[in-house]
């Protein structure tokens, strides 16, 4: 594959997310992205689609389209190269994932390299006005393991809203070279019986540079190695836990705890893919007497905390780091919330406050699932109430 090469300022990189997430939230809507044309140039597959391999996303060109001109008006330019694999899948009841296999190296020349990363995403097609547009796929999670398996550059904390998966941040590890392989699988979580979803997943390995023009001096490759792709349905086994927290001014803070707990015999080697563990956590405001996002609400996975995630899309992360092989395994996981009406008020008074609250309501999901064909218990795992 050959790299390619765009040029954005990072400030407005930075600025759109940041505006999206303030429309969400103010809207309590999903974020879409408009496209009214494809890119020349772009590969077409079957249907008019995207064939597998290269290619330049036309959500992902308009966004750098437009933060290009606003940094010809505003700010420097930065260097940025980017290749990527792109692939529209059918999930359906029958065959609710897929999984691809791709490789990727760096060797990296340009000692100003500011970040190496690699980002997935899931997009699906809709209309909106008359218009083509793209936005995150509802109810499909994606995970990307790295081979070998690592906790080290895996941040998937992003919000689904923007159809981001997760991201690996390669920046220490590919400043100079690098040769590693990922397993992206793509998961439909609530199959219904004769309901095709259709998604395109895109994973792009990218570099940004300092302020200048043209690419950064990189080489990047990434390869899809499609005899290890899987089409079909997983053993799996899940467990689920859910109930309220309620913060106030008379109790701003309360906290969730439990435990995970799976036995030693369903950790066989190696714990990575075939066997994939993930926990996903959301809460979600049911009941609130002023703003219902007058709330910090923080999880902790094992020794995993993310901050401030709370009352988003669902939160998504390993288990099996936590564990080790044949051995029974207790991952513990809080929710703790705090209330602050600050947060959406700046100017506001505790003087004159009234009282206030939020009422959250939180849900744990576990899920175990094996793609070699091997079977798992259906009291593989349980979620217990912790300390």
């Amino acid at each position: 594959m050959i790299p390619t090469s765009t040029t954005t300022d990072p400030h407005d990189l930075v600025a759109l997310p940041a505006l999206a997430v303030a429309w969400w939230i103010g809207e309590g809507q999903s974020t879409k992205r408009r496209v009214q044309a494809r890119v020349p140039g772009q590969r077409e597959g079957p249907r008019g689609r995207s064939a597998p391999g290269l290619r330049t996303r036309p959500v992902a060109t308009a966004m750098l389209i437009v933060a290009g001109l606003a940094s010809m008006a505003t700010s420097p330019a930065t260097k940025h190269s980017s290749t990527g694999y792109e692939e529209t899948l059918q999930l359906t009841a029958d065959r609710p994932a897929a999984v691809r296999h791709l490789a990727f190296s760096v060797t990296n020349r340009d000692r100003g390299v500011v970040q190496i990363g690699l980002r997935g995403s899931l997009l699906s097609e809709g209309a909106s006005d008359e218009d083509l547009v793209q936005e995150p796929s509802k109810g499909v999670l994606l995970v990307l393991m790295p081979d070998p398996p690592t906790q080290e550059f895996i941040d998937d904390t992003e919000p689904e809203m923007f159809g981001l998966g997760q991201s690996l941040d390669l920046t220490e590890r590919c400043r100079t070279t690098c040769a590693h392989e990922v397993t992206a699988v793509v998961r439909l979580l609530s199959p219904v019986p004769g309901q095709v979803v259709e998604t395109t997943l895109g994973i792009d390995l990218f570099a940004s540079g300092q302020v200048g023009e043209g690419e950064v001096d990189i080489d990047l490759s990434l390869q899809h190695h499609s005899e290890l792709a899987f089409d079909g349905e997983p053993s799996t086994v899940t467990a689920a836990s859910e109930g309220t927290i309620r913060v106030s001014s008379d109790r701003p803070r309360d906290t969730v705890s439990t435990v995970i707990r799976i036995p030693g015999e369903v950790l066989k080697k190696p714990l990575a893919y075939p066997l994939v563990g993930r926990v996903l956590i959301q809460t979600a405001t049911i009941d609130a007497s002023d703003h219902p996002h007058a709330h910090r609400t923080d999880f902790t996975v094992g020794t995993d905390e993310l901050i401030g995630v709370g009352g988003g899309p669902p939160t998504s992360r390993d288990l099996l780091v936590h564990c080790d092989v044949g051995v029974p395994c207790e991952i513990p996981v809080t929710i703790a919330s705090e209330y602050d009406p600050t947060l959406n008020s700046p100017d506001f008074d505790p003087a004159d406050a009234r009282p206030g609250f939020v009422e959250l309501h939180w849900s744990i999901e576990v899920r175990l699932e094996a793609y070699d064909g091997r079977d798992l218990p259906s009291d593989g795992i349980d979620i217990v109430a912790g300390d």
